[in-house]
């Protein structure tokens, strides 16, 4: 079955830009509490930061804040499961020398 490909145009569109930034500034000030406070479970973020947030963005729908927490969950935890990773393999290295 041969595959179909649409292409789709978008012309600049105010509302689609501010939408973006605001997703883009939600996921960032997630970042910078998740990192502060060494939480990353995603219940955990969404229960800390989702009443500030609905405060401070009326203007946009429960879902893409929550979506832009959970992205930031998922960008947050791996990386400090790898850091973790590799203080483990930093710490049985500087042993066996020891």
């Amino acid at each position: 079955m041969p595959t179909v490909c649409v292409r789709f145009r978008l012309g600049k569109n105010g509302k689609v830009a501010a939408l973006t930034e605001a997703y883009a500034a939600i996921q960032q000030e997630a970042i910078d509490v998740t990192w502060e406070n060494k939480k990353t479970a995603t219940l955990t973020i969404i229960t800390v930061l989702y009443p500030s947030l609905t405060a401070r963005y009326p203007h946009i729908h429960t879902t893409w804040l929550q979506s832009a927490l959970r992205s930031e969950a998922t960008i947050v935890h791996p990386f400090k499961n790898r850091k973790r990773k590799v203080k483990t393999k930093l710490e049985q290295l500087l042993s066996k020398e020891g």
